[in-house]
């Protein structure tokens, strides 16, 4: 940092700055809310288990196909459409 250049100048930088934050806050996160949902609310520690088990399978089928079917309409709609399969068409 020579020549007068601030810690936030370079973009590159602040980036990875503000990345390296969030993922700090992030696993905070994660380690906390567990024991507040069993302890502060009171659930049931398997019950939370499951509910979080069944959320994550959850979006693994609707996340991609949510994500298909958006994509396949914004892809029908789009002007000028071309097939990437046959580039002939």
């Amino acid at each position: 940092m020579s020549g007068g250049e601030g810690m936030f100048d370079d973009p590159a930088r602040l980036y990875g700055i503000l990345s390296f934050c969030k993922l700090c806050l992030h696993n905070v996160f994660l380690v906390h809310y567990c024991d507040v949902y069993v302890r502060h609310y009171g659930i049931d520690e398997q019950w939370f288990y499951w509910s979080h088990f069944a959320f994550t399978l959850w979006n693994a089928i609707n996340d991609p196909l949510f994500g298909y079917i958006s994509d396949a309409r914004a892809l029908d709609t789009a002007p000028n459409k071309k097939s990437f399969r046959n580039p002939k068409k």
